[in-house]
Parts: structure tokens; C-alpha cells; sequence
């Protein structure tokens, strides 16, 4: 779809000229990826903003039933992700393994995502299909500011996920 082709593309006007002109802001591409997924792992929020002020769906998913939000996430994209959760994304949001955006942003690395995740009140203790929870994933990265921010928002240490690693288990490999 030409929308997703400019989306890629980084390229506002092109976007803006196709929406007008009657594009779907929920094209997609082979993948599932909707153009709003696509324009929320761009630092410049300035796609993202145009695809919500033309109705593109905040809840759609893609193959792995991961949502916008979760790519933002994923991506460390706080701006997007700030964006999204005003247009009423939903941050909890797993996707079919079930790993939830706050994982996702732990597995990013950026901070400020996932301190915007947990100000939206997520269960900072949810675990995916695996047993990993946002600690485990953050723990396994040696990724200590991560660890500290789930911990003050009282993130379970001693949880354990399939294999029985526990947030201390992960950080010592």
C-alpha cells in the first residue's frame, strides 16, 4: 500500500497527501503492521500524530498480536508511547506469547517508556506465556536503572519463570 510505503519512508507529506486523498490510516503491510505500528517506532511523532487525527486504529494487532503501543514500546519511544496512551491504547496489551509493553520496554531499555508504562498503572508483576516478567526480561539485560524503577513500583524479585530463574537467577548469567 502506498501509505505504508511512505510511512517507512519517514515522509509527513507524502502521508498527509494520501490521506486526504481517501488512503485507509489502517493500511497494512504483509505482516499485519499497520501504518500506525510502522510511524510509532519513528522518533519524529509527527506520522503518528497524523494517523490518529485520521481514525487509524489504536488496539489494531498484527501477526503477533502486538499492538502500536507495543512496538512504541519495544522501540523505546516514550513520545509515541505518551501519545498512545492518550488516544486510550490499551498498555496492557500482550501480544500472542503473551508479553505485555512494559516487557517489551524493559527488553527496549529506555527508561523514561517504562516509567511512562508504569505511571499508567500496568501490573508491573504480569508474566508472558514463558513465566517472564518485566523484572526477569530487565534483570536478564543487566539493565540496573530498569531493575530500580520496577522495583520501587514493587515488582516481585523472587518470581520465576519457566525455566525457574528468578530476577537474581537472570542477572547472575
Amino acid at each position: 500500500a502506498p501509505l505504508i510505503v511512505a510511512v517507512r519512508a519517514g515522509s509527513v507529506d507524502n502521508s498527509r497527501l494520501l490521506l486526504d486523498a481517501g488512503a485507509n490510516a489502517n493500511a497494512a503491510d504483509a505482516d499485519r503492521r499497520s501504518a500506525l505500528s510502522l510511524a510509532a517506532t519513528q522518533s519524529d511523532t509527527r506520522l503518528l500524530s497524523l494517523l490518529l487525527q485520521h481514525k487509524a486504529e489504536v488496539l489494531g494487532r498484527d501477526e503477533a498480536g502486538r499492538t502500536a503501543l507495543w512496538h512504541a514500546a519495544r522501540d523505546g519511544q516514550s513520545a509515541a508511547v505518551q501519545s498512545l496512551l492518550g488516544a486510550h491504547a490499551d498498555p496492557e496489551a500482550a501480544d500472542k506469547e503473551g508479553y505485555m509493553p512494559l516487557m517489551a520496554a524493559a527488553s527496549g531499555g529506555d527508561l523514561a517508556t517504562v516509567e511512562l508504562l508504569l505511571q499508567a498503572r500496568v501490573r508491573v508483576d504480569a508474566a508472558a506465556s514463558s513465566g517472564d516478567t518485566a523484572l526477569l526480561i530487565a534483570a536478564a539485560g543487566c539493565l540496573s536503572d530498569i531493575v530500580q524503577a520496577l522495583l520501587r513500583a514493587s515488582a516481585l524479585s523472587n518470581v520465576q519463570n519457566q525455566h525457574g530463574d528468578t530476577a537474581l537467577i537472570a542477572a547472575s548469567r
